[in-house]
């Protein structure tokens, strides 16, 4: 019981590295695990850490959980990760968000199209809300909306010397690598 009390701490701690030990060693208590009440502890534990406060300990909890639902079959567990991903989707912290996605893939891989079907409206909702983002860093205000970036000519259709290394990055018709002015008109 110790064993899985430190490691859950681990999972839970500040530092990556001290989370990545943790993770290590909470594979090998899964791996080890001769009772399901062991097991029952572990799962406990990860629920504890994704209800907390702090985004280290979401992950923690999601890297854990991540793992339960790769090796375990623990009664109606896998249904609460994926109410647990759904909650967590649109977290504060990108960090979390991103653990998210790799659990709900591995709910994915195991569960099938079952997990797609019951978290579809809610991810499509978020893409629909989130995906051009009105105000300050919007995408739609920026010179890049369109998806590539036009540099824009100087005086004499020359392009500005950052842009004229041959490392141009821009779409269409408008990219021409060694072409000058007069000879793309």
């Amino acid at each position: 019981m110790a064993d899985v009390t430190d490691c859950l701490l681990g999972l839970g701690a500040d530092k990556h590295l001290d989370r990545e030990r943790a993770l290590r060693k909470f594979q090998q208590l899964i791996n080890d695990a001769g009772t399901s009440a062991c097991l029952n502890d572990l799962a406990e534990g990860v629920k504890e850490l994704l209800t907390s406060t702090t985004w280290e300990q979401k992950i923690g909890g999601l890297m854990g959980a991540k793992v339960m639902v790769e090796q375990c079959d623990i009664a109606g567990f896998d249904d609460l990760m994926i109410d647990e991903c759904l909650r967590l989707l649109e977290d504060n912290e990108v960090r979390v968000r991103l653990a998210v996605g790799q659990l709900m893939r591995s709910l994915a891989a195991k569960l099938g199209v079952s997990v797609l079907q019951r978290c579809q409206e809610t991810v499509l909702a978020s893409i629909h809300n989130h995906f051009d983002r009105e105000g300050e860093g919007s995408r739609a205000d920026s010179t890049f909306s369109s998806g590539c970036i036009t540099p824009t000519l100087l005086p004499g259709n020359r392009f500005p010397a950052a842009v004229d290394g041959g490392n141009r990055a821009s779409c269409g018709s408008s990219y021409h690598p060694r072409c000058t002015g007069a000879t793309v008109q």
